[in-house]
């Protein structure tokens, strides 16, 4: 049962991240202020031990990996 509840709140957290991903083309400003809760929900995760540190690290780095692909470029490229 709690290996379910586990998984369950790990599937939870990426449907919201993908709905992060989408809302970050629509409106860059509240996405990355939502950015914070994703990040508090995650060390929230860690630490009540619903995900491992490998897990907690990957959920990191696939937001990260979101922010820099996905995030609007700033007007630094003039061709």
């Amino acid at each position: 049962m709690l290996e379910q509840q586990r998984k369950r709140f790990i599937l939870d957290t990426l449907l919201l991240l993908d709905d992060w991903q989408a809302s970050l083309q629509l409106d860059p400003q509240a996405a990355l202020q939502k950015l914070t809760q994703i990040k508090q929900q995650y060390r929230d995760m860690l630490i009540a031990d619903q995900v491992d540190i490998q897990a907690y690290i990957e959920l990191m780095e696939l937001t990260l990996i979101s922010v820099m692909t996905l995030a609007p470029r700033s007007g630094g490229e003039n061709s």
